[in-house]
Parts: structure tokens; C-alpha cells; sequence
């Protein structure tokens, strides 16, 4: 097994036969690619690292105790692939719109000793400046950007539902999201 291949035996894990081990590195090596490229269309380089996620997903399958009787392996993983992401990005602590750093507030949180009104109303005022430019976008622009950003769906997954190419639907979610951070610097050179 190359580096990249799943490790494949935990304590409590089914027995990795040879014969289950050589279908699992086939499996492996039929679809690590187009899986990794799923995992990079949802999130880019990360977090969570794609790699990473491809390796879940192929010890998730790994730790079946009957993968024979998964009907579609490859469908499968895409599903866990997906899992995997919007488990990641559902956790409380993973969750960040925009960092304070991106923001330039850094200096007024590091100077707070508390939460001061002032605190309070930037926060109030940064919500309504996304909320605007979340209603000012065009509206397809604004549908796949929620499709793609809030409920994690992908793409190819965003292009097929609405009848559209898939660079189409990359293009008007990342327009949207160029939209809704210039907005933010705008905000801070105020």
C-alpha cells in the first residue's frame, strides 16, 4: 500500500482479510482521484483537509463488517465524503463566517477587556451589512451561494438541480461571495 492508501485494521475493526484488503486498495485506487476532486470542490484546500477526508471515509468503509453488502462502494464514499465535510463545518467551533483578523477588529478585541457597546454594535452592523448584500445579490447568485455555503451542496450538485453547468454554478457562488466580502472590507474602511 502506498502512503496515500487507507489504513485499514483498529482494535474492533472486522478482520482485513487478503482478499478484503486487495478489494479495498482496488477500490482505493479506482476512485481516490475523483473523490479527492469531490472533497476539493466542497472545500477547497481545507479545513477539513481533503486527504484527510478521503482517509475517513475509506476507514469508515474499511470498518463495515459486511462491505460486500454495500451496493454501490463508489456512491458510498461520496456520501461519506460529504458526511465527513458537513459534520466538520456543523461543529460550533469550525464555524467562522469572517475571522476577526480577516476583519482588521483584532485590535479592538485584543484592547477589550469585555464586551463593550461598542463590540456589541460592530457585530450588530456587520450582520446588517450581510444581510444587505445578501438580499441586494441577483437572485441565482444568491440561491446557489446558500445551496453551496449553508446546506454544503456542491457544484455539480448546484448545476444539475438547476439545470445549469457546473462552472456557471461556481461562478455566480463565487460572485456572491466576493459580493458579501467586499461589502465587510467596505465596512472597515469606514
Amino acid at each position: 500500500m502506498s502512503s496515500q492508501e487507507p489504513k485499514t485494521k483498529r482494535q474492533n475493526d472486522p478482520e482485513l482479510t487478503p482478499d478484503r484488503r486487495e478489494k479495498l486498495r482496488q477500490l482505493f485506487v479506482a476512485h481516490r482521484a475523483e473523490l479527492e476532486a469531490h472533497a476539493r470542490e466542497k472545500v477547497g484546500d481545507g479545513p477539513p483537509d481533503p486527504t484527510d477526508v478521503i482517509q475517513q471515509a475509506f476507514t469508515k468503509y474499511a470498518s463495515l463488517k459486511e462491505p460486500e453488502n454495500v451496493e454501490n462502494p463508489r456512491a458510498f464514499l461520496y456520501r461519506t465524503v460529504t458526511n465527513i465535510i458537513l459534520d466538520y463545518v456543523r461543529r460550533p467551533v469550525n464555524r467562522q463566517i469572517v475571522s476577526a483578523d480577516e476583519m482588521g477588529l483584532e485590535k479592538i478585541l485584543l484592547d477589550a477587556d469585555e464586551i463593550t457597546p461598542e463590540i456589541v454594535l460592530l457585530d450588530k452592523e456587520v450582520m446588517q451589512v450581510v444581510i444587505a448584500t445578501v438580499r441586494g445579490l441577483k437572485q441565482r447568485q444568491r440561491r446557489f451561494m446558500l445551496l453551496n455555503r449553508i446546506h454544503g451542496m456542491s457544484y455539480t450538485e448546484i448545476a444539475r438541480r438547476n439545470g445549469t453547468s457546473i462552472s456557471t454554478a461556481k461562478r455566480e457562488t463565487e460572485a456572491a461571495v466576493n459580493a458579501i466580502r467586499h461589502a465587510l472590507v467596505d465596512l472597515i474602511d469606514e
